[in-house]
């Protein structure tokens, strides 16, 4: 079974979920319960493949984003608990 789109833990590398040809080769009018959250159910692999890097290219910006706005907030805590801000 090809998988188009996997999400794994930053740290550990643990594979979260993917998005599979159950997915993406399944009925149309049947429930989606993977990572694509819709985006691929029931549109092929073609379509899925070049969906996948859309959203994967979505997510990897919203974590980049996430990950400065923690670190800002981390240095900000840093900064007023030694007294510098």
């Amino acid at each position: 079974m090809a998988v188009v789109l996997t999400v794994r833990t930053l740290a550990e590398g643990h594979t979260l979920g993917a998005c599979t040809a159950a997915c993406y080769d399944s009925a149309e009018n049947t429930p989606c319960v993977c990572v694509c959250r819709g985006a691929n159910h029931g549109k092929g692999r073609l379509v899925a493949m070049s969906s996948a890097e859309e959203i994967a290219a979505t997510w990897t910006g919203v974590a980049r984003v996430s990950l400065a706005a923690e670190t800002a907030q981390r240095i900000l805590f840093d900064a007023r608990h030694l007294g510098r801000a």
